[in-house]
């Protein structure tokens, strides 16, 4: 059983052996994001064999981190990555939807 708070807009997750583990990515506003029709960057397909698309801020631009849209499920995270080169198919950094949120594939251990 998982046990999911959020804290300050980031997200925790405390498993069943009751460890804490950090999930760096930020949950963003899907419907308010997808309204102000963001640049696409480009798309790669994850561990999981998710769509995953990659979008510039559009009112930030590239000051703001790279945006990663998973269109199935309607959700939207920052990345933390300011360039899209560290993700390609089989990354550790590819965003995977899990458990109800996003995260990189290293923190699944895909």
């Amino acid at each position: 059983m998982w046990c999911i708070a959020c804290l300050f807009s980031y997200h925790y997750i405390i498993s069943n052996s009751h460890t804490l583990k950090y999930i760096i990515m930020q949950i963003l506003n899907y419907n308010r994001l997808k309204a102000l029709n963001p640049t696409k960057y480009g798309e790669i397909t994850n561990q999981r064999g998710q769509l995953v698309e990659f979008y510039e801020h559009p009112t930030k631009g590239d000051e703001y981190p790279v945006i990663a849209i998973i269109e199935e499920f309607k959700e939207a995270v920052c990345t933390d990555f300011f360039d899209t080169s560290d993700f390609f198919e089989g990354s550790d950094y590819n965003p995977v939807y899990m458990h109800g949120f996003i995260d990189s594939a290293f923190y699944f251990d895909l």
